[in-house]
């Protein structure tokens, strides 16, 4: 029996400081792609399961080899403007002849291409970098919203672009949160992807989804003075609802395909012992459209999947 493991570095840069507004890094970078994927650790979400535009449209965790500069700007006294920008190795997950997508690949197989997809730490396998970048801005201290861009080859052959497109938000105002990500992911179907040729109808086209998650923290006092040992000064309860929805397009071969459009409604509330460390418990409602398709009458058929979910996580 062969026991294997691996161990991955999602971040490890050498950061030259120049000055506030650039400076230059160079490494294994953790993508910027939309704010999830910076700070999707379980100690700092508020619910188990990452949000479904988080894994199927922006694929977390993205970590990617390469260099760019930094830097922040103070427009006015009370707001500032973060950017980040770098040339990355980029995707690397289809060959043109050695595909991962065949003839009898069913869209159940593709639907998380981009989901699978992860940036290459070594030697792409093509001879085009990528282009990622993201811009944040701060009005005034309490809001932030970024925009953020993925773009690159993702074939041998330098003739189908990925682009992904994320808009963020973050909000708070004293005990309550509202936090939030759009994204758009667009896949070029030339050469071995292009429409009219066999496998035309097995590659996603335009995919997008969204999240919007309100928080509310609290701590009853009754439970501070009944175990103050348990319930202590910096321990805290967190009310949260999260609704998302993404769409895995299929625009060519409807007639035996079809959009996966999937939704989910997740209540739950957690409570930290420390800020670090979190005991959590939610409820997923599942909502799955045109997983399958109905030849007969001609629309997709509907699926609900719920599920009760619990999660104890901490840094260690």
């Amino acid at each position: 029996k062969t026991n294997k493991g691996e161990i991955k570095v999602e971040f490890a840069t050498i950061d030259f400081l120049m000055t506030d507004w650039l400076n230059y890094r160079a490494g294994i970078i953790l993508s910027p792609l939309g704010k999830f994927n910076l700070v999707h650790d379980s100690p700092l979400q508020d619910l188990t399961d990452r949000p479904m535009v988080s894994t199927n449209i922006l694929p977390s965790t993205l970590f990617e080899s390469g260099m760019g500069f930094f830097g922040t700007f103070y427009p006015t006294e009370m707001s500032k403007l973060d950017y980040e920008i770098y040339v990355v190795n980029g995707f690397q997950s289809i060959s043109g002849n050695t595909s991962v997508i065949t003839d009898t690949t069913s869209i159940s197989q593709i639907e998380g291409f981009i989901k699978n997809s992860r940036g290459s730490q070594q030697e792409d396998n093509n001879t085009n970098f990528a282009i990622l970048g993201r811009v944040a801005y701060i009005p005034f201290l309490g809001l932030e919203v970024g925009a953020s861009v993925h773009s690159g080859y993702i074939d041998d052959s330098d003739s189908n672009r990925m682009t992904i497109k994320a808009f963020d938000w973050t909000y708070q105002r004293g005990p309550f949160e509202l936090v939030g990500e759009y994204g758009h992911a667009s896949i070029e179907r030339d050469g071995l992807f292009a429409n009219g040729t066999v496998k035309s109808n097995k590659m996603a086209g335009d995919s997008w989804g969204y999240y919007i998650e309100p928080r509310y923290h609290f701590m009853p006092q009754f439970l501070k003075d009944l175990a103050p040992t348990i319930f202590k000064d910096d321990s805290t309860f967190t009310a949260v609802l999260r609704w998302g929805q993404t769409d895995i397009n299929q625009p060519t071969n409807v007639a035996t395909r079809g959009d996966i459009r999937r939704t989910r409604l997740t209540p739950g509330i957690n409570w930290r012992y420390t800020e670090d460390t979190v005991f959590k418990i939610e409820y997923q409602f599942n909502e799955e459209h045109g997983r399958r398709l109905n030849a007969e009458k001609g629309r997709g058929t509907d699926i609900s999947d719920d599920s009760l979910v619990f999660s104890v996580a901490t840094y260690f």
